[in-house]
């Protein structure tokens, strides 16, 4: 990290990004794979126990484990192979979890840390087909944004996305679904409001990507419509189709103006509450700040200690002169 990367970002917006996203998916883990009737008809209002996975309150999930991973292996500038070995760690022996347990693990992620155990090279790992298009790249990646802000040139920030996200996930949607989802968060972090860091985003993907992506960034479009905002509930879905998350993110960021509204909008949503319940709270960490985020909530969350000394070593590293 540059000393100009340094001076770009504070601690509190280091922990207020990433403890915003953890705080969302341990709102989101007891009421996972509910359907929006479901958890509406006994509403998310905080932090709750049991739950889809019979977990004490403050539960994280394979989100912020995975995120977990992504941080240690940054701190340590360990490379991508460096990176899947710590997801094996996760997946076999419950690393980087709450209790010493791995209890929740996508299908594509499995089979991309099967394919690295069996040879493969890590950026091959990822699922190339349609229907590799889980959430399960941009869930993690928010911890890459820090090492993105001091790089100008959107190509080379573009081709780092791609990297981080080929290790689970190598269909191009979802290599188009990280790279707007880090450009707006890397536009707030940047000092942007979200409806700015929208428009700035959407202006560098599409100067950038149309040529190579075009077809791809067409299926992003609506969350960049000016009329989004006033969309109803009942057209956003909240699946864990990495199309449908970003959307229910932005659209929950977007109908909201404060952090405990908009994550709590996301747990409500219903069906994969953890993942969009944290990539909406890591936008609106990045927004609102440190403060913004419900103390109760920040000191529920399960295994501190972990969470406190990535984390501190972690700011650390992007800060470091």
């Amino acid at each position: 990290m540059t000393n100009n990367q340094q001076q770009l970002i504070t601690a509190a917006q280091i922990q207020s990004t990433l403890l915003g996203g953890f705080v969302g998916d341990a709102l989101g883990v007891p009421v996972e794979f509910l359907s929006r009737a479901e958890v509406q008809a006994n509403p998310v209002t905080g932090m709750r126990d049991f739950g889809t996975y019979n977990q004490p309150t403050g539960t994280w999930s394979d989100d912020t484990t995975m995120s977990l991973c992504l941080m240690a292996n940054l701190t340590e500038q360990g490379d991508l192979t460096d990176l899947m070995m710590r997801f094996v760690d996760w997946a076999r022996h419950g690393a980087y979890t709450p209790f010493g347990t791995c209890f929740d693990i996508g299908l594509g992620t499995t089979e991309a840390i099967q394919r690295f155990e069996s040879g493969i090279a890590p950026e091959a790992c990822g699922g190339r087909g349609k229907m590799d298009n889980g959430n399960g790249a941009i869930m993690r990646l928010a911890p890459l944004v820090f090492d993105l802000l001091a790089i100008a040139e959107p190509q080379v920030r573009f081709a780092k996305i791609a990297a981080y996200t080929k290790l689970t996930h190598g269909h191009p949607r979802a290599i188009v679904g990280s790279i707007i989802y880090l450009e707006i968060l890397r536009e707030i972090l940047l000092g942007h409001d979200f409806p700015t860091s929208l428009q700035i985003a959407q202006a560098t993907v599409t100067a950038e990507l149309s040529k190579v992506y075009l077809g791809e960034l067409s299926v992003y479009e609506r969350i960049f419509n000016a009329d989004f905002a006033t969309q109803p509930e009942s057209t956003i879905k909240s699946s864990g189709y990495v199309v449908d998350t970003l959307e229910a993110a932005v659209w929950c960021l977007s109908t909201t103006s404060d952090y405990s509204s908009s994550v709590l909008k996301a747990a409500n949503l219903g069906s994969d509450t953890d993942t969009i319940a944290l990539v909406t709270g890591t936008l609106a960490g990045a927004a609102y700040g440190l403060n913004a985020i419900p103390l109760k909530w920040r000191t529920t969350l399960q295994n501190p200690e972990l969470l406190n000394r990535i984390l501190e070593s972690f700011c650390t590293y992007c800060l470091k002169e």
